[in-house]
């Protein structure tokens, strides 16, 4: 990972987060003012924003199996996607407070006004369609991991806080009912 002022060009700092991370795979991260969050491999990896220095390492549960490949930032909460597997952890503190399984490990994930929307994906390249498939579309209480709703059918999703909407490539969600 690479930091680089945005106004002069100066390379800030960089990192290697393989070697870090102690895994062969590194994922995508989130950055806030403060700090950076790294899905990498076992591990969610937060590095401080102004030195690259890793702050702190929050590891996956052996249970659940496979590499970090998606994380998610919401006010106290780090959403990270481990196979078929969300999980739910506390960000000053890296304690879990909960996970969900869904029926794949393809899924698209996004957060916002208090969910986690958890979309599950269909596999296009053997031929497999949203109404085949038996896909959904979850809410989840971000505090709780309870779910709030669900609906039929899946895509990529996004979500906008100021409308509460849930936009997929299959639908538009009200976000607090769906």
């Amino acid at each position: 990972m690479l930091a680089i002022d945005v106004f002069t060009g100066r390379r800030l700092w960089d990192r290697p987060l393989i070697q870090a991370a102690g895994a062969g795979q590194v994922g995508e991260f989130v950055a806030v003012q403060d700090s950076i969050y790294v899905a990498a491999g076992r591990a969610c990896l937060v590095l401080d924003a102004a030195t690259g220095e890793e702050r702190a390492s929050y590891s996956i549960p052996k249970e659940l199996k496979g590499s970090l490949v998606q994380v998610r930032l919401w006010q106290d909460y780090v959403i990270g996607q481990i196979g078929k597997h969300v999980v739910c952890l506390d960000r000053h503190t890296g304690e879990i407070k909960w996970s969900f399984t869904a029926s794949r490990p393809n899924l698209s994930v996004a957060v916002g006004g208090g969910h986690v929307y958890v979309a599950e994906l269909i596999d296009s390249r053997r031929g497999e369609t949203i109404k085949d498939s038996g896909v959904k579309t979850y809410a989840l209480a971000i505090a709780s991991g309870k779910e709030v709703w669900n609906a039929p059918g899946g895509g990529k999703v996004r979500y906008s806080q100021p409308h509460d909407l849930l936009l997929a490539t299959t639908a538009i969600y009200r976000g607090k009912d769906g």
